[in-house]
């Protein structure tokens, strides 16, 4: 099942498929508060916003963003991994996905996993990105 459709399922499912989609100005103050539940930890109420906005705009890269943080703060790592392996797909080539989802793998124990997500965050960093220093303190922390 390709992408598209298994967002056309989901959205069936939930019983949105037929609803009227989003305005610009509507998904947008859906996402500032989205936004505002992450910032003061309500993590589960800012994931159901991000689900939302997600079945009806699902190639906005910031909403998968929000969902997959939201989930990995609730521990939900198998959720979030989920969520930043659709980041990746539709990011292209930013390492912010591969490291969360490093961070992820790291939370399960499953170290191997790690290792190859931290490798990917690293081919796809740039010289001056922010993220080196984080990726290479993960890395130590893993390779003791």
């Amino acid at each position: 099942m390709d992408f598209v459709a298994a967002i056309d399922e989901l959205k069936e499912t939930l019983g949105v498929s037929g609803g009227k989609p989003f305005s610009k100005h509507e998904r947008e103050t859906i996402y500032a508060c989205a936004f505002g539940k992450y910032e003061i930890g309500e993590y589960e109420n800012a994931a159901n916003f991000f689900i939302q906005l997600i079945l009806h705009d699902p190639y906005d890269i910031r909403f998968w963003k929000g969902l997959a943080a939201s989930r990995q703060m609730q521990k939900e790592y198998k959720a979030a991994l989920h969520a930043w392996a659709v980041l990746a797909l539709l990011s292209g080539h930013s390492p912010t996905s591969h490291f969360h989802a490093a961070e992820c793998y790291l939370s399960m124990e499953e170290i191997e996993e790690a290792k190859k997500a931290l490798k990917m965050a690293e081919m796809h960093l740039e010289t001056s990105d922010p993220l080196a220093k984080r990726i290479s303190n993960l890395k130590e922390h893993i390779h003791g």
